[in-house]
């Protein structure tokens, strides 16, 4: 594929993640709290599909190890985040004079690795999510010792 088309690709992602951002900063706390339970409910109830799915595309891992891994980049970060505010003042030291005042930066660039590409995807999705900040993926490099027929990337440039 000609370095142009790679280029207007990822131009043109960036453009949808920038768009997404500016949008996304005008959410209050209660907005940004639906969405990311939202994620979270969908995540942890496709946790058994999802577990098939990366052993399915990259022929590496336990089917049961992938559903706990899942289980833990959903359930416990969500459990972890879901009372923290991240919207606008989170914090004022009165005594310091000092006001913490949550604002995103995204877009974030996710790596996203071959043995675990489901739960880094929920978790890193999930703190995203919470922080305003819109998250574009990308896969690592396929493993030298994928079974046959796996070796390929599923995800290309249009």
């Amino acid at each position: 594929m000609e370095p142009s088309v790679y280029q207007s690709y990822a131009d043109d992602i960036l453009s949808k993640a920038k768009s997404a951002a500016a949008a996304f900063r005008s959410y209050n706390q209660e907005q940004v709290d639906h969405i990311v339970d939202a994620v979270f409910k969908a995540a942890f109830n496709a946790r058994l599909e999802l577990a098939q799915l990366t052993l399915d595309e990259t022929g590496i891992g336990v089917f049961e190890h992938k559903i706990i891994k899942n289980c833990w980049a959903s359930l416990l970060v969500y459990e972890n985040i879901k009372n923290q505010k991240t919207v606008g003042e989170i914090s004022h030291n009165e005594k310091e004079g000092i006001t913490e005042i949550a604002e995103p930066h995204g877009p974030i660039l996710g790596m996203t690795p071959l043995t675990n590409p489901t739960s880094t995807t929920i978790f890193k999705i999930l703190i995203s999510m919470k922080t305003r900040n819109p998250i574009i993926f990308s896969p690592m490099a396929q493993p030298k010792n994928a079974p046959p027929g796996q070796q390929k990337s599923s995800i290309t440039p249009p």
